[in-house]
């Protein structure tokens, strides 16, 4: 395998490495672990799913469960911190606040911005042809970048009541939202609630990067 490859897939081998002795285990001896239902459950008796089978689920729900709530996170902390009256509000009343702040953050700088089709007939987008049988990530936009449907391109814990397009829709609504939310929440509140103070460094804005996979590059923050 070429050397930059192997680098970009070391993570992937390396939960290859550590997960498929613990599955082999599993086969043999089952509980009720996560991994072991991922094997098992829904097979006919004395058969299990195989482990090549289950590792890319696996591997998906590492980067979801690891990732996007890593970002997720980053997002509400710059959003809030770049708004010191709204951190303000957010600190004192954390348990009705934050979560809809999560909910915002995740709508304002959508982790992953792309919901992938695919055509059962041509069709006409914004004067582009699609042909049918054809994949195509159709973007969703950030209130950051179409400032119209806020009226602003910066994070309010509670513009409006309604649901957003972060975690899917219909078929393709990810599984993992509500765990996703509740880790962004944890590490939120553990970030606003215990230092004394916490505030961004006045060493430049807040860099935000990425289209499809977008997140706060660096949010350099002092506590005190």
């Amino acid at each position: 395998m070429d050397p930059a490859l192997k680098q970009e897939f070391r993570p992937a081998v390396s939960t290859e490495i550590t997960v498929t002795p613990v599955m082999q285990k599993l086969i043999e001896e089952p509980d009720d672990s996560a991994l072991s239902h991922m094997l098992h459950d829904g097979m006919p008796e004395d058969q299990t799913r195989t482990i090549e089978f289950v590792l890319p689920t696996l591997k998906v729900v590492q980067l979801g469960g690891m990732q996007e709530p890593g970002q997720g996170a980053g997002s509400i902390m710059a959003g809030l911190l770049q708004n010191p009256d709204q951190f303000a509000e957010v600190k004192g009343d954390l348990d009705a606040l934050l979560p809809r702040s999560v909910d915002e953050a995740l709508r304002w700088i959508t982790p992953i911005a792309t919901q992938t089709r695919q055509t059962t007939q041509a069709v006409e987008i914004g004067g582009v042809t699609i042909p049918p049988i054809n994949r195509s990530p159709p973007c969703s936009p950030r209130p950051r970048i179409a400032r119209a449907v806020h009226g602003s391109g910066t994070l309010r814990h509670s513009p409006y009541e309604g649901s957003h397009a972060a975690f899917g829709f219909g078929h393709h609504f990810c599984a993992g939202r509500w765990f996703a939310r509740q880790q962004i929440n944890s590490a939120s509140t553990y970030l606003i609630d215990k230092p004394p103070e916490i505030a961004l460094r006045d060493d430049g804005p807040v860099q935000i990067r990425g289209w499809e996979f977008s997140a706060p590059s660096t949010s350099n923050v002092t506590l005190r």
